[in-house]
C-alpha cells in the first residue's frame, strides 16, 4: 500500500482546516473561487469539534416563520 498520498492528502486537510479556522470567509473563496455573500445580521461560526473529550450541544436559533413568503409555484406544491 503506498502512503505517500495518504500523507499529502492528510497534510492538506490539515492545512485547508487550519485556513478554515483563522479566516472562513477569505478560505471559502479560495477553494469555490466563489465570495461567501451572506444576508444582514448572519454570521457563519465554524468550531473546530475534532476533539474526542469534549461533548458539543448545539441550540438553534428559532426560525422567524412570520417574515415567512412563498412564491407562487411554492403555494401551488403544497396545495
Amino acid at each position: 500500500m503506498d502512503l505517500s498520498n495518504y500523507d499529502q492528502q492528510d497534510m492538506g486537510q490539515r492545512i485547508v482546516k487550519a485556513e478554515l479556522l483563522k479566516d472562513l470567509g477569505t478560505t471559502i473563496e479560495k477553494l469555490t473561487g466563489t465570495k461567501v455573500r451572506l444576508p444582514y445580521r448572519i454570521e457563519l461560526v465554524i468550531r473546530d469539534r475534532t476533539n474526542g473529550d469534549k461533548i458539543y450541544l448545539n441550540i438553534q436559533a428559532k426560525p422567524e416563520i412570520d417574515n415567512l413568503k412563498l412564491s407562487e409555484k411554492q403555494l401551488e406544491a403544497i396545495t
